[in-house]
């Protein structure tokens, strides 16, 4: 018992608290250089403003009503989403354990608005005004593309103060 505790004593006797500080000032600045480096292409964020204005003119496609199923092209819509997000992971290396509060209500108020204007186009489509879709369509894509680049800000942010 009393080997065991002098040689763990001995172990810590070579750690300075300059070394520490000079350790975490390395720490410190490799995270600075990773938030800098970490830029998310506006193709991609324009991917993502596909995604969703796709999943809106989606509704075009369907027949409101009794005898409504769920469109393929929404579907596809989402996989999109998904794809990109493991992109965007894999080309900035940087894998986000946690988002963070702005990010996480970015991409939640992007899905709520999604939503809202699919069950307009679905309204309008059930009017016999497939038209106005168009406009409800690009409305998602600007939702979608700049609500992306506001969570990506955020979780970002999250990972610079983390």
């Amino acid at each position: 018992m009393i080997f065991s505790v002098a040689v763990m004593e001995s172990e810590f006797s070579g750690c300075f608290p300059d070394d520490a500080e000079k350790s975490l000032r390395d720490l410190h600045a490799d995270r600075e250089r990773l938030v800098q480096r970490a830029r998310v292409s506006p193709l991609v964020l324009a991917g993502f403003g596909a995604a969703g204005g796709v999943g809106v003119a989606s509704a075009a496609t369907t027949n409101p009503g009794g005898n409504y199923e769920p469109p393929m092209l929404g579907m596809a819509a989402l996989v999109a989403v998904v794809i990109l997000g493991y992109l965007v992971r894999r080309v900035i290396g940087v894998r986000f354990r946690s988002w963070g509060v702005a990010a996480i209500t970015a991409a939640v108020g992007v899905v709520i608005v999604c939503m809202a204007l699919y069950s307009v186009s679905l309204g309008l489509v059930a009017s016999g005004h497939h038209w106005p879709v168009a406009l409800t369509s690009a409305a998602a894509f600007v939702v979608a593309m700049a609500g992306a680049a506001a969570s990506y800000r955020g979780a970002i942010r999250n990972l610079h103060s983390a």
